[in-house]
């Protein structure tokens, strides 16, 4: 059975408490470059040389998942919940990139 998670929820989470201090601190890294110098004085500009790289037929879980599962299952990622869920009352059902 899956239930409706709610943001109030993940944000009681630990998972989901731990990934907010890891974004907010990655900035302070030494290796965090961005490949171009950012420059947002000219926003029309920078949005009309923005092209996003998806290939044509790009399908989420053929081209992201299960290539996540083969690295896992080949020892070269190690083996992390693609989705974790805790509810208040600790309860917790976790999915691989394998099952999802």
């Amino acid at each position: 059975m899956l239930a409706c998670v709610t943001m109030k929820m993940l944000r009681h989470a630990k998972c989901f408490q731990r990934l907010a201090i890891f974004g907010s601190v990655r900035a302070l890294h030494k290796d965090n470059r961005t490949a171009t110098p950012q420059n947002f004085s000219n926003y029309e500009s920078m949005k009309q040389d923005f092209k996003l790289g998806i290939p044509e037929y790009f399908n989420f879980a053929k081209d992201v998942l299960d290539q996540w599962t083969d690295k896992e299952k080949a020892g070269k990622k190690p083996s992390n919940p693609a989705f974790w869920w805790i509810n208040r009352n600790g309860e917790e059902v976790r999915w691989s990139f394998e099952e999802l």
